[in-house]
This record gives structure tokens, C-alpha cells and sequence, in this order.
């Protein structure tokens, strides 16, 4: 017997039905009656009575569902009388997913994420590098997960495609930087207009596929020579000279691609900005896990 099954007969019990009561929990309806189904087995007796009409609870489901609720409401108060009395480092604890940004991921993500797991030990935490659209939708089907996207505000068409049970919180901003090879004609700049970077073939890493929108393109024609989440790619790519490659502080921070010069644009419209995204639906606990990892990444912003 599980919590979750606990849970799942005490919300078919308040909706009088499974669809709208998977609907609730955020689980398919056959997921959540084969649920139930294990639960029946394992009680050795049959709690809901099913028919076209719907489900209705047996007299053994009815002392079932006190029980369940009387169960679930004893560990909240347990979960709550835990709360007052540990420390964050203690109280803080289950699995947190999150999709981050490729630019984010190759420079601050790898010290964020250690100190995260130093500070709160008993939070599992699973990481992945994906594009911003991936990240958006992988948030709108599964509400545990967290995004850490970068993302250009010129990018109107990408924000006005957000599904209304998507939250964006603003981290900070960031000057877009130009990474080319030392050889590259450049190099030697200490600021470049958008114009001047546009006469040179562009590798972007923070959009999947060939034919991506990226930031830049709202400000001049540039011609994507490689679009990857692939550092070796990229390497490979601007070490032929003519080259140049999206960049931001934290890649002279962290010492991201030190192999080449970063040059930052003078072009004010030309930023970055790091935003976390979670599904408005995202449980309590969950939500406190995200902002104990948050408040983790933006000292490392």
C-alpha cells in the first residue's frame, strides 16, 4: 500500500469520479483506476463499483477512505510539526528535475549543482541540457519539472507562445558577448556592432535545429553556419577562422571555450536573460525545492 494510492481513492471519493479526480492529481484516469485496482488486491476486498454511470464507493471502500484520510491528514501534521522544528537542510528533501538552457548548462549549472547537492543532501536532483521550446513543454506535461531558460526578450513570437499555466520568475540579464578564434579578422576588437558580426557565418548554441530564430536575428541577416548543444562542434567550427559564436559573461567567468577571444556587443538590444519557469500547478513541496536550488543558482549568475 502507497501514499498515492491513499491519495488517489480520497480524491475519487470527494469528485465521485475517476476521471475528474486523475484530472486533479494530475495522472491519467487508466493509470489511477489501475491503481485502485492493486489497492483492491492487495486489501483482498473491492472498494468502488464501476459502471457506465460512474463509480460509486462499496462499504468497505467507504472504511477505506476514513482511513486513507485519516492517514494522509496525521502525516500532514506530522510533515508540518517536522517543518517548525528542522533546519532547511533537513526539512528540504525529495527529487527536483530540471531543463536548463545549453548556454547555462556548459558554464554555471556544473557549480550551482554541486553546492545544491552539498547543501541539501536528501534532494535528488536529475539535470538535462534542452531549448527553450522543449523546456516550455516539457513544464506544461509534467508539473515537477523546473527550467532555467536564457532567452532573448526580442523573441516576442517565443513569450506570446507560453501556455497560461506556465510561471516565468526574471533572474538578471546578460550583454551578449561574440566568441572567435584569436586568427579571426575581430579579434581584436573591444566591442562589435551587430552589423560587423553579421558579415561572418554565426554558430548558435542556445536553439536546436539549422533553421532556429535566435536573438540576433531580430537585429540583422545573419547566416547560421552550425546550430548545436555541442561544444566539441563548435570548437571544431570556429577554429577555421571566420567563425563566430553566441557568448556571455559567464563563459569568461567560468572559463567556458577559453581557447577564443569574447568580445561583447555594443548594440544595447543585444541580452540574455535567465528565467526560471515552473507549471502554476507545481506541488507545495516541490516549489520549495525549486527555490532552495534558485536561490543556490543566482549567486553563480
Amino acid at each position: 500500500m502507497r501514499l498515492e494510492q491513499l491519495s488517489g481513492l480520497a480524491e475519487i471519493a470527494k469528485c465521485c469520479s475517476i476521471s475528474m479526480a486523475a484530472k486533479n492529481i494530475h495522472i491519467s484516469r487508466q493509470a489511477l483506476d489501475n491503481s485502485m485496482r492493486t489497492l483492491e488486491r492487495e486489501l483482498g476486498c473491492q472498494l468502488l463499483e464501476r459502471s457506465e454511470r460512474g463509480v460509486r464507493l462499496t462499504e468497505n471502500g467507504k472504511k477505506a477512505v476514513i482511513a486513507a484520510r485519516d492517514i494522509l491528514a496525521r502525516l500532514d501534521a506530522l510533515y508540518a510539526d517536522l517543518a517548525n522544528t528542522a533546519s532547511p537542510r533537513e526539512r528540504i528533501r525529495g527529487e527536483l528535475s530540471i531543463s536548463i538552457s545549453p548556454m547555462l548548462g556548459v558554464s554555471v549549472l556544473p557549480f550551482a549543482f554541486t553546492e545544491f547537492r552539498s547543501l541539501y543532501p536528501n534532494v535528488a536532483a536529475f539535470t538535462c541540457e534542452k531549448y527553450r521550446q522543449d523546456i516550455i513543454g516539457q513544464i506544461a506535461e509534467n508539473i515537477t519539472t523546473c527550467g532555467i531558460l536564457l532567452v532573448s526578450k526580442l523573441l516576442v513570437e517565443f513569450f506570446d507562445g507560453i501556455p497560461d499555466d506556465i510561471e516565468l520568475f526574471e533572474l538578471t540579464t546578460f550583454r551578449t558577448y561574440a566568441a572567435v578564434s584569436p586568427q579571426h579578422p575581430l579579434a581584436n576588437r573591444k566591442t562589435l556592432t551587430v552589423g560587423a558580426l553579421s558579415q561572418y557565418p554565426i554558430i548558435v548554441y542556445e536553439v536546436g535545429g539549422a533553421s532556429g530564430v535566435h536573438s540576433l536575428s531580430k537585429l540583422a541577416d545573419f547566416d547560421v553556419s552550425l546550430s548545436t548543444n555541442n561544444p566539441v562542434l563548435c570548437k571544431d567550427e570556429l577554429n577555421k577562422g571566420r567563425a563566430v559564436m553566441y557568448s556571455f559573461q559567464p563563459y569568461v567567468q567560468y572559463n567556458v571555450f577559453p581557447d577564443f577571444v569574447h568580445i561583447p556587443l555594443s548594440d544595447k538590444r543585444a541580452t540574455l536573460t535567465a528565467f526560471v519557469a515552473i507549471n502554476k500547478n507545481m506541488p507545495r513541496q516541490t516549489r520549495e525545492i525549486v527555490s532552495a536550488f534558485v536561490n543556490v543558482f543566482t549567486r553563480y549568475l
